[in-house]
């Protein structure tokens, strides 16, 4: 059924904007579990939807509000609300942040009474006018929902844009047209059937137009919000912690500095290991303050067979599989917290790879995998996901056995895609059923690319998204392996 079929304010000058709605409630069915609270409820024309898919539905709401109520529960949702803390498995709020005054006593309270794991989802306009006034206080950013859900203590913060320029002109005009209809009732009635074809052909026309429209999103008309309550579990002090990374060339005579900036992490990895290959290096070829790093048992220097970019990470798989390993690469200067907030992710998501950098994989309308130039590079989205793909700059955290056993077929590897080690790395776990995420930063603070000076000029990266590899080692994977079928049943990019 259509979440929004019992809407009594669906009409045939507005449907465009709950079929908009409607396909996002319908995509948010996975959060929807256990006992949920819809807050701010109205006349609840959404609980037939939401009862096929919780135990136990709630409305709240206040008698105050300029619309019909059946709350079960009334209480001001500017204030603190009388419900018990860690009540709920799911609260949703559809167009009600805008009518508090105090949204973020509202959005304290709704994590106070989520339960752990629990999931908010929120609808919020962005360009409409002022309605139910005097209580319509607040239109909001990206930017200033983000900020006010990391304050209440929320992570995994996603947020869609809903429709565009477009969609929201043209649906100002359908309600300027109805409201501009004078005169008797049989008048108005003539009017308004003589205007129903407009307003239909403009609602089909509008998601098309804003298709068209490259920055589409800066002119959203609402925002969805899906957001999660996680509280830390408990460290796991039987796993060490393994930072593992290699260099090749004359990086050789710099990544003593990425090192060092690994050496003074607030949270010490346990070790710290270089791969070098073993026909280019050895311990009287090698800077001397490198090779004092290793005798001051800082780090461990070894020596293997040159499997390129893959040295980071396979040959460490042979010691520390059963460990938490976290790769780095050798021209960046990393923040002094970021193993810290990459461990303390890891505790949430303990089955998840987890990125400090991260680029969101885009699909066409028939879910096949858009070209990698075409992707969302340094993704906002926060959520765990299957499309989530970790790039090494930033670090990469690989909780112990996450990868699928073909993970140190050399033969294979090194076919498919040998200048591609993420790429790699990257279908090994989605073949291994095992999400990714990227650190909840507001602020982008561990994705700042501190490069080291004269690292860059035959960056591996560079050569594969330039010269298109990239997509040609995504294909051979993706074919070898059917990887598109295992993506394509994620939601909509």
């Amino acid at each position: 059924m259509k979440p929004s079929k019992n809407h009594k304010n669906r009409k045939s000058y507005n449907w465009l904007l709950y079929d908009l709605s409607d396909k996002y409630l319908i995509e948010y069915i996975p959060f929807y579990k256990g006992v949920m609270l819809d807050l701010g409820c109205a006349d609840k024309p959404f609980e037939e939807f939401f009862t096929q898919h919780v135990d136990k539905y709630i409305g709240v709401d206040w008698t105050n509000c300029l619309h019909d109520s059946n709350a079960d529960i009334v209480a001001d949702l500017n204030k603190e609300l009388l419900i018990e803390s860690n009540f709920a498995d799911t609260v949703v709020s559809l167009n009600v942040l805008e009518h508090l005054y105090d949204p973020q006593q509202f959005l304290k309270e709704s994590y106070r009474v989520l339960k752990d794991d629990g999931t908010i989802i929120l609808h919020i306009p962005f360009q409409w006018w002022v309605h139910e006034a005097p209580h319509d206080y607040f239109r909001y950013t990206p930017y200033g929902l983000r900020y006010l859900l990391s304050e209440a203590g929320y992570t995994d913060i996603k947020i869609q844009p809903i429709a565009g320029f477009f969609t929201t002109i043209l649906m100002k005009i359908n309600y300027f047209s109805l409201k501009a209809i004078k005169g008797s009732r049989f008048r108005k009635k003539i009017i308004r059937n003589l205007l129903k074809p407009f307003w239909y052909i403009n609602q089909k026309l509008a998601p098309i137009l804003d298709n068209l429209h490259r920055g589409w999103s800066l002119e959203a008309q609402s925002f969805f919000v899906v957001a999660k309550k996680k509280v830390m579990k408990q460290q796991d002090s039987n796993k060490k912690i393994i930072s593992s990374l290699t260099t090749y060339g004359t990086r050789i005579n710099s990544v003593d500095i990425a090192i060092n900036s690994l050496l003074e992490q607030e949270k010490k990895a346990d070790k710290i290991l270089l791969w070098l290959a073993q026909d280019e290096f050895n311990f009287d070829n090698i800077p001397n303050r490198l090779k004092k790093l290793h005798d001051d048992n800082l780090i461990e220097i070894k020596f293997c067979k040159d499997i390129k970019s893959y040295k980071k990470l396979i040959p460490t798989l042979d010691l520390y599989k059963d460990e938490i390993i976290i790769t780095f690469d050798d021209d960046m200067v990393y923040n002094k917290r970021l193993i810290q907030k990459l461990y303390e992710e890891h505790l949430r998501y303990p089955d998840t790879i987890i990125c400090g950098r991260g680029h969101k994989m885009l699909f066409d309308s028939k879910r096949n995998l858009l070209p990698y130039k075409n992707w969302t590079f340094e993704s906002n989205d926060f959520i765990e996901d299957f499309d989530i793909f970790p790039t090494g700059v930033c670090g990469v955290l690989y909780p112990p056995n996450c990868f699928y056993k073909d993970i140190q077929n050399e033969e294979l590897f090194m076919s498919l895609a040998p200048n591609a080690d993420d790429i790699w790395f990257k279908a090994m776990t989605l073949l291994n059923d095992r999400k990714s995420k990227i650190l909840n930063q507001d602020n982008k603070e561990f994705t700042k690319q501190n490069l080291i000076d004269d690292t860059q000029e035959n960056a591996l990266f560079l050569k594969n998204k330039n010269q298109g590899l990239n997509d040609i080692y995504l294909g051979k994977i993706s074919k070898y392996y059917k990887l598109n079928d295992k993506i394509k049943g994620d939601k909509d990019a």
